[in-house]
């Protein structure tokens, strides 16, 4: 007897119905461990930033959860957010808050722009030393920015608690400004809030907005207020319509294959001359090797790397290994449509022009990261 497999696919759901992707913070391509935020500069668990002007400061990483933790949540990573610099009086103009940003081309459910709309439904697991209301807040850039605060309360500190908040379509988000076009472009922009402003905390509850400032309403926790206190979030799903659904367990493979299309890192250990790429010396200083990025980046990527030049080099049959005089970069356009990257290395002018050679690192930790970030 031939069995089917369920159109349902890898959860009891439709797929991929959850526009966010890492909700359960289980990759960290970039580091795992507590990094002082810099506003939108992705550090630690892929496809979530800080966003941030204010006085006080904060560090964020991946989180493994206890064995207890798991079997509440279902869950074995959080995002781990601690106030490390505090700041007791936000100003008017100041906020502070973690982003994940969801693209144009996958927010085509939405109906965004026509009577059709659809509402949206946010559900997330939460945990924090402070209690009290608070918010989060989808926004939608293109077209008009419009943008929606939603409150949830923390009952019980130190405890994690199971939330959902839907957002439904009203006049805002059905008007011709409330469109989203079906780009690479930033198409729904979700965030929870750690501070907000006098000047941003004039928004309606779970209601599509207009004009820019309507970040959050009146109730907001300052999460930032003293460094003995942090946040703690995972299981996050959005999703189109008036329900929460069971939450969408991706497989990890799949789950990291989806994350690379927005960074593709690729990391050597101390011990190790990894490989980053055979080509040939295009002159005595300058070797230039293909990668292949799979799958394709959302756009052409920049390249960062890690800091010491010296901790990268290049391989020739004839000289051994050569340290590099400068850091690694990108040579070119490339192939941006098949995901083709031409990558340069820079030594000291021992290597063969047209002979073929090896970039690697030089025996030492080292990093080359291609980011095509939101």
């Amino acid at each position: 007897m031939v069995q089917k497999v369920p159109q349902s696919g890898i959860s009891g759901n439709s797929s991929f119905r959850n526009l966010v992707i890492n909700g359960d913070m289980q990759i960290a391509q970039r580091g795992t461990s507590a990094t002082t935020a810099v506003t939108n500069t992705y550090n630690t668990v892929d496809r979530w930033k800080p966003v941030f002007s204010m006085d006080g400061a904060f560090t964020m990483a991946q989180s493994a959860l206890s064995a207890a933790d798991v079997a509440t949540t279902g869950h074995q990573y959080a995002l781990d957010i601690q106030c490390s610099t505090a700041d007791t009086s936000i100003g008017a103009g100041q906020y502070a808050w973690v982003a994940h940003l969801v693209e144009a081309n996958n927010c085509r459910e939405s109906l965004y722009g026509s009577d059709n709309a659809k509402s949206l439904t946010i559900s997330f697991w939460v945990k924090s030393n402070l209690t009290g209301t608070t918010c989060g807040m989808v926004a939608k850039e293109d077209t008009t920015y419009t943008q929606a605060p939603f409150e949830f309360t923390i009952n019980s500190a130190n405890t994690w608690e199971h939330k959902t908040v839907t957002i439904p379509a009203n006049a805002a988000i059905k008007s011709s400004a409330g469109a989203i076009s079906y780009n690479i472009g930033v198409g729904l922009y979700l965030a929870f809030h750690l501070a907000m402003g006098g000047n941003y905390d004039n928004g309606t509850n779970v209601t599509w907005e207009t004009g820019g400032t309507s970040y959050a309403t009146t109730n907001q926790l300052n999460f930032l207020s003293s460094t003995d206190n942090d946040l703690f979030i995972t299981g996050v799903q959005m999703e189109f319509g008036d329900a929460k659904t069971s939450f969408e367990y991706l497989p990890t493979d799949v789950q990291l294959e989806r994350c690379r299309r927005y960074c593709q890192q690729h990391t050597s250990t101390a011990t190790d001359y990894y490989g980053y790429g055979v080509g040939h010396a295009a002159n005595g200083d300058l070797n230039v090797s293909h990668m292949q990025l799979h799958p394709n980046m959302r756009a052409a990527p920049t390249l960062e790397t890690s800091s010491t030049a010296g901790d990268f080099a290049i391989y020739s049959h004839d000289t051994g290994v050569d340290a590099c005089t400068a850091l690694p970069a990108i040579n070119g356009t490339g192939d941006t449509g098949s995901g083709g990257v031409r990558l340069q290395f820079t030594a000291a002018g021992d290597q063969t022009a047209s002979g073929v050679h090896e970039n690697l690192s030089n025996n030492a930790v080292t990093f080359i990261r291609f980011v095509s970030e939101l």
